[in-house]
């Protein structure tokens, strides 16, 4: 009779047996799985690695883009500033043209004015001093009238002093020539002498022309024997004078 543990133990031979391929099997194909699986979990951290770098590279674009709208915007806002202040500085341009202009119209005409009574010559002033016969001296009389008229012409400006002499008929044409000369002289030296400007003074000799009383009478020889000294004021230049006064 046959062992019944011999039997059993044969039986679990062969069950384990027929179990080995299976397990082989098995192991076979988890180990085939894990190598193609193992690629796939790489590339899929690599993806999820790089989703991440896009991601953030995504913010930083999107952070630099909102950079750039926001200088955009202040560039357009400095712009509209330059376009008022340009608009504002033109008018002001313009403006200070136009009054620029206004008074350069106003000057001109001022100097016009000027230029024009340069030769505009007002006598503001006629002192008459006489002379003796055949004489040229300058008396006391006479010398006190020149006074006053040199204190008239102090600070005085723009006047020219004009000195004629004069002589009455006695005598030849020649003679009373050179003596109204010498006469008209003498007041010439003694304005120089008082300081005033020599070519400011001009003078001239016309003996017994233009008298100014009856030479067939005592009197009216004396009254021709005579020095008119003018002082005359240039309206161009005293306007001149007036206008550069401080207000």
């Amino acid at each position: 009779m046959i062992n019944k543990s011999l039997v059993m133990f044969a039986f679990t031979i062969i069950f384990l047996i027929s179990l080995s391929p299976a397990c082989a099997t098995k192991k076979y194909v988890r180990t085939r799985v894990e190598e193609r699986t193992a690629p796939l979990e790489g590339r899929t951290a690599e993806l999820e690695s790089g989703s991440k770098a896009l991601k953030m590279q995504a913010d930083n674009l999107e952070n630099r883009t909102n950079n750039l709208d926001e200088t955009t915007r202040k560039l357009q806002g400095d712009l509209t500033n330059l376009d008022q202040r340009s608009s504002q500085g033109i008018e002001d341009a313009k403006n200070q043209a136009a009054m620029a202009r206004k008074d350069a119209l106003a000057e001109t005409s001022k100097v016009n004015n000027r230029v024009n009574n340069l030769d505009n010559w007002q006598e503001k002033q006629l002192i008459t001093l006489s002379f003796k016969l055949n004489q040229y001296t300058l008396s006391n009389e006479n010398k006190t009238k020149l006074d006053s008229l040199i204190n008239e012409l102090s600070g005085q400006n723009g006047y020219i002093v004009e000195v004629q002499g004069f002589t009455d008929s006695t005598g030849t044409v020649d003679k009373n020539r050179k003596l109204s000369q010498m006469r008209a002289q003498s007041v010439f030296q003694y304005l120089v002498e008082k300081d005033v400007p020599s070519f400011k003074v001009n003078i001239v000799g016309l003996g017994e022309l233009k008298p100014i009383s009856d030479n067939h009478t005592k009197i009216g020889r004396a009254e021709n024997r005579r020095v008119e000294v003018k002082l005359l004021i240039n309206e161009g230049l005293k306007k001149n004078q007036l206008n550069a006064m401080p207000e």
